[in-house]
């Protein structure tokens, strides 16, 4: 009975939900099963969640890049290049079903400069300028592609039930299961942010809330929502590498949820790993069942990571503070894994 009520109380997880029909086209269909990705990585546990003490608190580790230092890719990679540093960082992969066109996302630079978009806006925000660490290869962003043997249709399911092998709402689940055959997964130090170019009938993204729901892989379903007013393809991918745009956004939401954000124990936090507080937050979705507007990246005062400083960032509280997650850098003093990795 638990676990059932545990079901239904996730809702929304992963998912982007709030934007009203006809203005950007990532709303998580209402009418649906309701279900979450049920985050079953197929992962082992690493057995090591604890960050080893740089010694140099506030300061890059040696060898690591200042946030936001890397070059674009022009040559094609399907494997993971050697890394820079061992330490904490964020993957990004561009992922194809079998039998969809290939638009070179990461070689073209759209996922690049949507990354460099993503790191401007976000080094922004933090009180120390602070960054997600990315996967580097010397000083090249290192985006990997990978194309999956299963169909866009085998991929994106036939129904709104619960089941992970078919349901419209575990596509991230299937996405991570597929990597991890492929061998794709293969460093608990890594959150894999996945540019997915197939569709998903649920909504334009999804990703994991540890620690109820474990797993390495977020992801955008760039041909998401395909009957929705405004589509998720509607979305340009990377279209400045200085400002960001509802994708840039949307990445940067589903990894802050990778990361364990909003942890169920922030004042405000709802419908699985949300703020409703104020609508322009990163980390915003309206409460279901109320007349809060919707998701307000386009507002001429700005998105904002944690507007209060009392949620998930900066908080000075006793929980879950994105300002000590170990995936940053400069890394924080104290600086943690997500919880349960």
């Amino acid at each position: 009975m638990r676990s059932a009520v545990l079901a239904l109380a996730l809702g929304s997880a992963g998912c982007i939900v709030g934007e009203p029909p006809g203005n950007t086209g990532d709303v998580a269909d209402s009418g649906t099963s309701g279900l979450p990705d049920s985050g079953t990585s197929g992962l082992p546990d690493s057995g090591t969640p604890d960050v080893p003490d740089s010694g140099t608190s506030g300061v890059p580790d040696s060898g690591t890049p200042p946030p936001g230092t890397f070059s674009c890719p022009t040559a094609r990679s399907t494997v993971d290049r050697a890394d820079s540093t061992t330490d904490y960082k964020v993957k990004f992969l561009y992922v194809l079903p079998s039998d969809e066109v290939d638009r070179s996302l990461d070689i073209n630079g759209a996922i690049c400069r949507s990354v460099q978009a993503q790191n401007t806006w976000f080094t922004s925000q933090t009180t120390n300028g602070a960054g997600f660490r990315y996967d580097l290869s010397s000083s090249v962003l290192d985006i990997q592609f990978v194309r999956l043997s299963k169909t866009d249709a085998q991929m994106k399911g036939t129904d709104t039930t619960g089941d992970i092998n078919t349901g419209h709402a575990y596509v991230r689940d299937r996405i991570e299961r597929e990597l991890t055959a492929m061998g794709v997964i293969n460093d608990t130090r890594k959150l894999y942010a996945v540019y997915y170019g197939g569709t998903s009938e649920w909504a334009c993204g999804g990703a994991t809330w540890p620690p109820v729901i474990i797993g390495k892989v977020v992801a955008l379903y760039l041909n998401g929502l395909p009957s929705s007013p405004v589509p998720c393809a509607s979305n340009p991918v990377g279209n400045s590498s200085t400002v960001p745009g509802y994708i840039e956004y949307a990445m940067l939401h589903e990894m802050v949820h990778g990361l364990g954000f909003v942890p169920d124990a922030a004042p405000n936090e709802h419908s699985s790993g949300h703020v409703y507080a104020l609508a322009r937050d990163l980390m915003y979705s309206p409460r279901p069942g109320t007349s809060d507007p919707y998701w307000d990246i386009y507002s001429p005062l700005g998105v904002v990571l944690d507007s209060g400083r009392d949620q998930y960032y900066g908080h000075g509280g006793s929980q879950l503070d994105l300002a000590d997650s170990a995936f940053l850098q400069p890394l924080p003093a104290g600086a943690a894994a997500p919880p349960g990795w």
